[in-house]
């Protein structure tokens, strides 16, 4: 693996993060196992490589990306809906999380 293959450290989201990237970024949903937050493709994390998602219990779905890497530490509740994943990493996560991949 050459040093352009390598992975940047990832960018951490708390729950707290996702609801101001909400508001700001204007997401569909509130958050809820109802109404949950919808990130499409086009939307704020379509260039990051290595994303980290830490103790959120939001409900939010992200919506036809291509992730490097993708990790959900304590994180349940988060959707993938025509997603790919090089690689996909659950910390604390994956008995919600997994009956969320579709």
């Amino acid at each position: 693996m050459g040093n352009k293959d390598k992975l940047k450290k990832p960018l951490k989201i708390y729950e707290y993060h996702l609801l101001i990237l909400a508001k700001e970024k204007n997401w569909k949903g509130i958050g809820t196992v109802n109404d949950p937050f919808v990130i499409p493709s086009s939307e704020s994390f379509s260039e990051v490589d290595n994303l980290k998602i830490i103790k959120s219990k939001l409900y939010v779905k992200f919506e036809s990306y291509k992730f490097k890497s993708m990790a959900l530490e304590k994180s349940n509740n988060i959707m993938f809906h025509n997603c790919q994943f090089d690689n996909l990493t659950l910390s604390n996560s994956a008995e919600s999380v997994s009956k969320y991949l579709y």
